[in-house]
């Protein structure tokens, strides 16, 4: 009888052992998991973030920075025993090189062709500020370095609006739709006023516009004998 409930508590023991080792493993699993996961979620960040400064940029310091944190990613990724990690680190390391070398460069693509892209595309510079003082803030990037590039993204969002609205006027001019036309020089104007440009650039944008757009409405005027005051357009209108 002793015998018999020693091999009873024997064969517990090792069930409970055994199991634990077997739940252990599934939670390391899970674990495992849902690192990856979000690493990989982070990695679509980054690469969201390296394909618009590659659009809208005219230089290459952001990427770079944006392609090594890229490779941080990559290298926890291989880590965690990720198939095919490997490669995509490699070919990371290449356009890495290529960029510094100046082989890849930005394409500097200022004009957004819709609302949806204009909002995508300030949405993506500013989300780009958040990342560039994640690596601050790590010490991936010197504080002068994060402030030059920081306030290259504000300058980048100044530009992406005023050369799309004012792309956008001119085309819906040459279409001789001058209401939208003057909206839009409107908007640009408006993108200057809030801006922190010096007082002195800011007011020659300013006039400039406002030159523009009494331009459009004096011509708009001599077209049509019952011309009234026009409201803003609230999107691209785009055609």
């Amino acid at each position: 009888m002793t015998t018999l409930v020693v091999v009873l508590l024997g064969i517990m023991f090792v069930s409970v052992v055994v199991s634990a080792v077997l739940y252990a493993r599934q939670q390391a699993a899970q674990h495992r998991a849902a690192k990856i996961k979000a690493l990989l979620q982070r990695r679509q960040d980054y690469e969201n973030a390296v394909a618009l400064i590659l659009q809208v940029d005219d230089r290459a310091d952001i990427a770079v920075a944006m392609t090594i944190a890229l490779i941080e990613i990559q290298k926890e990724l291989i880590s965690l025993g990720l198939p095919g990690a490997l490669q995509q680190l490699e070919d990371l390391k290449g356009q890495l090189h290529a960029l510094e070398e100046g082989r890849l460069r930005p394409s500097g693509e200022r004009v957004m062709h819709s609302d949806g892209q204009m909002r995508a595309a300030l949405e993506g510079l500013r989300t780009l500020g958040n990342k560039l003082l994640r690596l601050k803030l790590r010490a991936r990037l010197s504080a002068e370095a994060y402030q030059q590039q920081l306030e290259h993204l504000e300058q980048l969002k100044l530009t992406v609006q005023i050369r799309s609205h004012e792309y956008h006027a001119d085309q819906l001019l040459q279409a001789d739709k001058r209401r939208e036309a003057i909206g839009q020089l409107k908007k640009a104007r408006d993108v200057y006023k809030r801006s922190s440009l010096g007082t002195t650039e800011k007011n020659e944008a300013v006039r400039r516009l406002t030159d523009q757009i009494k331009a459009a409405e004096s011509t708009q005027s001599s077209t049509t004998s019952n011309t009234k005051p026009e409201a803003d357009d609230d999107e691209l209108d785009i055609e």
